[in-house]
């Protein structure tokens, strides 16, 4: 006859046996099943957390590196692509949307570039679709500025984009010839701007994109985007808590940060094509450490601020003649730290424009900084910064400016 005790103990072996039973019957648990695999291609972007190597002492295995992320997308996209679509699998996140679709735009005359976009669920990618442009104005703005930068350098200037979304400005630039530095950490961002490099690689290659968050420093976060606005991701190395809480946010996947001074000091004698270096140890006219960067984009969902408190040595050595940032004051953390960012910029040795009505393009004084933080609100600002000691030698090497831009002082404007 069983004991009482011996009876439980049966009972919690047989409980015990029917749950690791129903555990190996469970579709989530264990090794895929080989037919389903075959029928749903793996996406292209590891779900890893995403990484670039940064080599200490070789910044040419650095940026072939670079190189050759991109040239085995190309090989697996052809490989893994469907024959109907050509458009590879992109990554799945922890949305109730389940995978984000891909669609392609008919970019505007004289673009002509078919560029990949989300399918929905994006403001850029609808007004891409719709348009075939987004902010065309501050694009023909942006090259403009090149132009006339690179008549009075002599040779070309180059544009770095830090926050490309799905590589519209990168793109465009990049179709006029102008080199291009492009960073952006948004996982399926990355499969939809390698897609159309891929589909575009002749006019594509003086691309270098890097698939990295640019932060303040080198660390592992989340990136998180809104439910109808999938591609504009936000990195924070602390948990996304406040945002993902609202219920309308969700993570797109995890990259690894690194810091703007670490990406440039790594690439700094990479050539970018064969007549084409980014070098600190080269100097020309004493203004410049940083032979090719013209023009820099910040625009990081809030993050902008971290950009450049993370690359106060490259800024400094650099002297990019013209910065363009996008932000909003509740997003850097306020009035205050958005009054310390447009001091930080002002103590780099930039003049600060905006292209607001009410400030006429005007120079914003540095007395004025809260003031234009407090006016902003919750607002978002664009603001144009040329560097000062650039002013005197663009004036001076272009000559007449009427000439070249039908106004003396347009190519200080905001855009």
């Amino acid at each position: 006859m069983l004991r009482p005790k011996n009876v439980l103990l049966l009972l919690v072996l047989g409980l015990s046996f029917y749950a690791l039973l129903a555990l190996r019957r469970s579709p989530h648990a264990g090794p895929p099943d080989p037919a389903k695999a075959e029928k749903s291609p793996a996406p292209l972007i590891s779900t890893k957390v995403v990484d670039i190597d940064i080599p200490d002492e070789s910044p040419e295995r650095f940026g072939e590196g670079l190189r050759a992320q991109q040239r085995r997308f190309c090989e697996l996209m052809e490989s893994s692509a469907t024959t109907s679509s050509r458009l590879p699998p992109m990554k799945p996140d922890d949305s109730p949307g389940g995978v984000p679709k891909m669609t392609e735009a008919d970019g505007k005359a004289p673009f002509n570039l078919k560029i990949s976009v989300y399918a929905n669920d994006d403001f850029l990618s609808s007004d891409l679709k719709r348009n075939g442009a987004w902010k065309e104005d501050a694009a023909l703005s942006m090259r403009r500025k090149l132009d006339i930068l690179g008549k009075a350098r002599g040779r070309p200037s180059a544009f770095m984009d830090v926050g490309a979304n799905v590589g519209w400005f990168t793109f465009y630039m990049g179709n006029w010839g102008v080199s291009t530095y492009s960073f952006e950490p948004v996982p399926n961002n990355e499969v939809l701007m390698r897609t159309t490099m891929c589909k575009n690689s002749r006019s594509m290659k003086r691309v270098m994109f890097f698939p990295t968050a640019v932060w303040n420093k080198t660390c592992v976060g989340p990136i998180i985007s809104e439910d109808q606005n999938v591609g504009d991701g936000i990195f924070k190395c602390d948990a996304p808590s406040t945002y993902v809480a609202q219920g309308r946010y969700y993570i797109r996947g995890y990259v690894r940060a690194h810091t703007l001074d670490d990406l440039m000091h790594a690439y700094s004698a990479t050539p970018l094509d064969s007549d084409d270096t980014l070098k600190y140890n080269t100097t020309e006219h004493g203004l410049i450490g940083s032979q090719h960067i013209g023009l820099l984009k910040i625009d990081t969902e809030g993050e902008e601020a971290s950009v450049v408190y993370g690359g106060l040595k490259f800024l400094q050595r650099a002297k990019i003649p013209y910065i363009r940032s996008r932000f909003a004051p509740s997003q850097l953390g306020g009035k205050l730290a958005a009054e310390k960012y447009l001091q930080t910029l002002d103590a780099l040795g930039y003049e600060i424009r905006v292209g607001d009505e009410f400030w006429e393009g005007k120079p914003l004084r540095k007395v004025l900084f809260y003031d234009y933080a407090e006016w902003i609100g919750d607002n978002v600002a664009e603001i144009h910064m040329i560097h000062r000691e650039w002013i005197d030698f663009i004036r001076k090497k272009t000559g007449n400016m009427a000439a070249e831009c039908g106004d003396e002082d347009d190519w200080i404007r905001p855009w």
